[in-house]
């Protein structure tokens, strides 16, 4: 839907903030993408099925059954790095990383 494709260009647009060389930002970082990625998918949930929601984090019993495991994705790149291992952003190997990352959320319990 329009909403979620929206979060997720802003969410790419601050990360590309955080990794340019004049910015004071953190790095690009996947992991922040992936849990923006997360989020957008429990909003959706919330909106339309809020008493799945509900049942879905009633079962919880730890943190990857909300968020997915990204503890090993890169995160801190410079504009530089980004562009030398992904080729930038519009690239079969960041669609590939992206595509890993949507793949995750699809199977975290809460998420599905």
């Amino acid at each position: 839907d329009l909403g979620g494709r929206l979060a997720d260009l802003i969410g790419m647009y601050k990360e590309l903030l955080d990794a340019a060389p004049q910015g004071q930002g953190s790095g690009f970082s996947f992991n922040d993408l992936a849990a923006d990625k997360a989020g957008v998918r429990l909003g959706r949930i919330a909106v339309h099925d809020p008493l799945e929601l509900q049942s879905r984090l009633s079962q919880a019993q730890s943190d990857t059954d909300l968020l997915p495991d990204v503890r090993d994705l890169p995160e801190f790149l410079t504009a530089a790095q980004l562009q030398q291992r992904y080729g930038g952003i519009d690239t079969p190997a960041y669609r590939a990383l992206m595509d890993n990352i949507d793949h995750r959320i699809a199977q975290t319990p809460a998420l599905r």
